[in-house]
């Protein structure tokens, strides 16, 4: 009896460490015919031949009280960063970008250097993103 309950409570705990590890992804299918192109920070900042383009870019996301960003880099969280409006049916599920926090992750969405984001503070806003998902 008790080596049936310990390997019951192992199997449940070796459940739980394989879900702590999957990458999280949160993407809604859209129909455009706009293509997304891979970009980078640098790219955004040279001006505005991204602006009003669907891209991908990766960086840190920051999912805080009035901070809800991609940054270039993980503790930077100066004007280099980017404001993010996520699609209604991607911030529905808050609590899985709650468990992004801090993480490395690609966004897809549309780029809007005219909007500077909340209090003006940001270099621009990705509007209208669609996917994020995990990187490391």
């Amino acid at each position: 009896m008790r080596y049936a309950l310990f390997i019951i409570i192992l199997c449940l705990f070796a459940c739980r460490v394989g879900k702590e590890n999957e990458k999280i992804q949160i993407c809604i299918k859209i129909v455009s015919d706009e293509v997304s192109t891979k970009t980078s920070f640098d790219e955004i900042y040279l001006g505005s031949a991204m602006d009003g383009r669907i891209i991908s870019i990766d960086g840190f996301f920051s999912f805080g009280f009035e901070d809800i960003a991609l940054y270039p880099e993980k503790d930077d969280h100066s004007k280099k960063g980017l404001w993010l409006i996520f699609n209604r049916e991607v911030m529905a599920k808050d609590s899985l970008l709650k468990k992004l926090n801090g993480r490395k992750v690609n966004i897809t969405g549309k780029v809007d250097l005219l909007n500077k984001g909340h209090l003006n503070y940001y270099y621009g806003t990705i509007s209208n993103v669609t996917c994020i998902q995990q990187i490391n």
